[in-house]
């Protein structure tokens, strides 16, 4: 066997990688067209934009611009659908992929690469924010590309991979302020490497690098920042928080949720991944630096008197990062049986093949339904009006112009960051609704269903001429739209 790889090595440095990639394409790519959500209609609308106008309005929320710039770009190329958009995150997911091997591969041979990331390649929290329109996957690619890249620069001290580096360490703050939270880890590391000799010009150079190239967005940054710790959404961190993020790498499903024969396999998974990592030592200081410093340094960030920020998609290259942990472990770790790797790489397919089901099987939000049901028996030309304007977000992005999508401005209370490109825009905004009324005696109304009776439409003079209600995939309040009709007064 060893004699086989190290002929064929150079064309197995190919096509692995590769085939791993193509691989995690299938497994997204078999889900990518479940209705969308608001953080990813959000995104989307924003290419609706020019690159100054997406910067400014990216200026006033709360992530940088660099994964809309190029959404906006992708999107021109393959279309404006949830396939095609989404698409763009399975890629980034799979060039994630291929530089884990590559850079595992460069420390443990081809072997111990190859399980390992072909157990990121099944993980379960990877797959489903690959299916996301969202920044995650874009974010761990740089973080792995730039992970490789600091190990050439480490290993061969040539000051092109130091530059390199810095420009990727940019890149990723373009993209995700939370990757600060790799490059401390990597910061670690490299101390732990040099230690005294931490001050070294080329390392200099790449920090120097970074920050530079970083300077124009920096006043953005700042702003942000303080807006977000005058009040967010996110709730804080309790031990369920910890538990949950775990769970949700390996099963896809909240602690709460582990039941029944889950249980004792969870419990299995856990023990397995903390005998990893205390077991696999040779070479794995970096990795386990990037498994465990991002997510304890976002739960420590969200404690008080700072505002909570953890969200486990904010560390999605971390959960990455634990199985690429067991998959080293399986390959170094010495045991007594030969069969015992074998078993415990079975148990953690297992467990990921339960999780992508459990992806699967996450249905989301049901604006896509809402919007097609609606288009069905709705007549052609006939306005659908949203209830919020959150709502009118997710159903703007399915509206054609045989069925537009609008909201009303004078029910918005407009804030700061999401509000902003409504408020800039007249794009599906019904300014004058009075005036709107008059060029349309009928119309749908769209939004939750409200505990009792239906939908009010604030108006008079109308009246309910279809009623459909829409409960399928949601945990919450049920879609209503009523078709309204106006009145004629004799």
């Amino acid at each position: 066997m060893k004699d086989f790889l190290h002929k064929h090595e150079r064309l197995l440095c190919i096509l692995i990688p590769t085939l791993l990639g193509i691989i995690y394409i299938i497994l997204c790519a078999l889900c990518l067209q479940k209705s969308i959500w608001f953080d990813e209609s959000y995104g989307a609308y924003l290419t609706r934009y020019s690159f100054s106008e997406i910067w400014g309005l990216t200026a006033v929320d709360v992530h940088p611009p660099l994964y809309y710039f190029l959404l906006k770009i992708w999107s021109g190329i393959f279309g404006f659908t949830d396939f095609g958009m989404r698409f763009m995150s399975v890629f980034f997911g799979a060039i994630a992929i291929v530089f884990a091997w590559q850079w595992l591969k460069r420390n443990f041979g081809t072997k111990t690469a190859t399980i390992a990331a072909l157990l990121m390649t099944i993980s379960p929290m990877f797959i489903r924010y690959g299916q996301e329109m969202r920044m995650y996957t874009m974010a761990a690619a740089i973080v792995f590309g730039a992970t490789y890249v600091l190990q050439l620069a480490i290993d061969t001290k040539k000051r092109k991979y130091w530059i390199i580096y810095g420009i990727l360490i940019s890149l990723g703050m373009w993209t995700h302020y939370f990757t600060a939270l790799v490059w401390l880890a990597h910061l670690a590391y490299i101390v732990f490497i040099y230690r005294k000799k931490i001050f070294q010009k080329n390392i200099i150079i790449s920090y120097a690098t970074a920050i530079v190239l970083y300077l124009p967005w920096l006043p953005s940054f700042l702003a942000q920042s303080s807006e977000v710790q005058n009040g967010f959404w996110i709730g804080a961190p309790s031990l369920t928080t910890v538990t949950d993020y775990f769970t949700n790498a390996f099963l896809f499903l909240n602690s709460g949720e582990i039941k029944n024969w889950l249980l004792p396999l969870m419990a299995i998974v856990s023990i397995g991944t903390v005998f990893f990592i205390v077991k696999a030592k040779r070479n794995t200081f970096l990795l386990k630096f990037m498994a465990l410093l991002p997510p304890a340094l976002l739960i420590l960030l969200s404690m008080p008197p700072l505002k909570p920020m953890f969200v486990d998609r904010y560390a999605v290259y971390s959960a990455a990062c634990l199985a690429l942990i067991v998959g080293v472990g399986i390959a170094t770790v010495k045991f007594k049986k030969k069969i015992t790797p074998v078993l415990v790489t079975l148990v953690f397919v297992v467990t990921s093949a339960i999780g992508i089901a459990n992806v699967y099987a996450d249905g989301g939000s049901d604006a896509k339904a809402l919007f097609e049901n609606v288009s069905a028996i709705s007549n052609e030309g006939e306005p659908i009006i949203s209830q919020t304007e959150w709502l009118y977000y997710d159903l703007s992005f399915y509206g054609t112009d045989e069925h537009p999508v609008y909201f009303i401005e004078e029910i918005v209370k407009y804030g700061w960051g999401s509000h902003e490109p409504l408020k800039q825009s007249d794009y599906g905004k019904i300014v004058d609704l009075d005036a709107f009324l008059e060029e349309h005696e009928t119309f749908w109304f769209v939004g939750d269903l409200p505990s009792k009776g239906n939908l009010k439409f604030p108006r008079d003079n109308y009246i309910e001429t279809k009623i459909m209600t829409l409960d399928v995939n949601r945990g919450d309040t049920p879609y209503q739209a009523i078709e309204f009709s106006r009145v004629n007064e004799k």
